[in-house]
């Protein structure tokens, strides 16, 4: 049984184990050889039944049989194409990973060949001679590359059967009929196999292969039917599957197996300071001080004059003049913050400091508020003051001599975060408004399944 079995995808790599539902639209076992090893997608309650059920248990006990025993398929080459920009577009809309060509390329892959495509026969077989493998798209013309022939207007919309080539992994007859019969060229003779009533064709030469698929969504549109479009959908999701079982791999697929960091993860602190005494007899606030007055506190000022500290530590680390020094120590840094911090609010979180202390943001002085844990410095940075790019973070600290800094034990007390935004490292994808599905974003809902827990 499967609760919510999905549909089938239209583009990517996933091969259909099982299908089921209205015209054989869903796959509740799925599978995608991804990098050099394989993902298995099953949406049957086979775990939870298979205590009770010996078709449940044994499904389960097949599936991790078969990933114990999974091997990667030979490395394969790049994916090129060859041909005019419709098929170019369309490949590009599949997500299919490709480079466009004009002349045969040196790296043997799969070239994928559309009917306006400049190579000639004799560097496809020296391709196919050298390991490479071709797949070539539907064309009208009676001759085709390599020997082929195909006869244009023939009848096509239930083939008889599927061949067991291992380029049609995952394919069923409900990926590859029409729902009303539509005039296609179909392949009527050539020098290797021809299937599917003449929808496929294929030639093994040495140990490269080239297949033919002579039905594709300029011809089924040609009909003119308002039913078959369904059919396109399903058309290009058997030219998927026979890209992805000849080595083409997708970008949706790469997606979603190779997250990307949260965008909105806090931005650690820790590291690389500049640290510098204020001159003079050092009043004791920080409004309208020496400091302040020569610009230290923006995005503006320079690095002349400036020592480099770590922090979490004390500056003396930096100078031993400041061992002993009593008055006001200033430590700036430079942040970096990519684009979509300067709309939302920021918390700044600065450890636990000894001394007074007085802190900017960009030029503006911050209101510091509730004490974190620890006691650490917490400051609330208003809206509208960061910006994309560069921002500058400056610390006034009042010291009456003695070791002083930062002396938070963990160097992850020291950072910049989005206010609510937890310092977990978490992954994201994107969604349908195209921005990312970060924590904050997700609605959970109550488990209304009492048969689980």
């Amino acid at each position: 049984m499967s609760v919510a079995a999905p549909e089938k995808p239209h583009f990517g790599g996933w091969r259909p184990i099982l299908e089921c539902g209205f015209d054989m639209s869903y796959a509740p076992l799925m599978e995608l050889e991804h990098g050099r090893g394989v993902i298995l997608w099953c949406s049957m309650e086979v775990d939870s039944r298979a205590q009770d059920d010996p078709v449940a248990r044994d499904l389960l006990l097949r599936m991790m049989g078969y990933l114990e025993g999974f091997r990667p398929a030979p490395e394969r080459g790049p994916t090129y194409y060859t041909g005019g920009e419709t098929w170019r577009a369309r490949l590009e809309a599949m997500g299919v990973d490709f480079q466009p060509v004009q002349a045969m390329p040196k790296v043997p892959g799969l070239l994928v060949v559309a009917d306006d495509s400049p190579i000639v026969d004799r560097r496809i077989e020296e391709h196919l001679d050298r390991g490479g493998a071709a797949l070539f798209l539907p064309r009208e013309s009676e001759a085709l590359p390599l020997g082929f022939v195909a006869k244009p207007g023939s009848p096509y919309g239930r083939p008889e059967g599927l061949p067991p080539w291992p380029e049609c992994r995952g394919l069923s007859m409900s990926d590859v009929r029409t729902r009303c019969d539509i005039a296609a060229p179909l392949i009527v003779s050539g020098p290797g196999e021809i299937s599917a009533g003449g929808l496929l064709a294929k030639l093994q030469r040495g140990p490269g292969a080239a297949v033919f698929v002579q039905v594709g969504p300029d011809q089924i549109a040609r009909a003119g039917i308002p039913a078959l479009a369904l059919s396109e959908c399903r058309n290009l999701a058997m030219i998927s599957r026979l890209l992805a079982n000849m080595g083409a791999t997708f970008l949706s697929d790469r997606r979603a197996f190779a997250p990307r960091s949260d965008p909105f993860h806090p931005v650690p602190l820790a590291g690389e300071w500049l640290v510098r005494p204020e001159p003079g007899g050092s009043r004791e606030g920080a409004e309208g001080s020496y400091g302040e007055v020569a610009g230290w506190v923006g995005r503006e000022a320079g690095a002349e004059g400036w020592k480099e500290v770590a922090l979490p530590g004390s500056w003396e680390d930096a100078d031993r003049a400041l061992a002993g020094f009593v008055g006001a120590v200033w430590v700036r840094r430079v942040v970096d913050l990519p684009k979509g911090w300067e709309a939302r609010p920021l918390q700044l979180r600065l450890g636990e400091w000894r001394g007074k202390m007085a802190v900017y943001f960009n030029g503006k002085p911050l209101d510091r508020g509730d004490p974190g844990e620890g006691g650490a410095a917490v400051f609330a940075v208003p809206d509208g003051l960061a910006v994309e790019g560069m921002n500058a973070i400056a610390v006034r600290v009042m010291t009456s001599g003695g070791a002083a800094g930062l002396f938070s034990r963990e160097p992850e007390t020291l950072r910049l975060e989005v206010a609510g935004h937890g310092i977990g490292r978490g992954y994201y994808q994107i969604g349908r408004d195209g921005e990312p599905l970060t924590s904050d974003r997700l609605v959970w809902l109550p488990d209304m399944d009492s048969n689980h827990d």
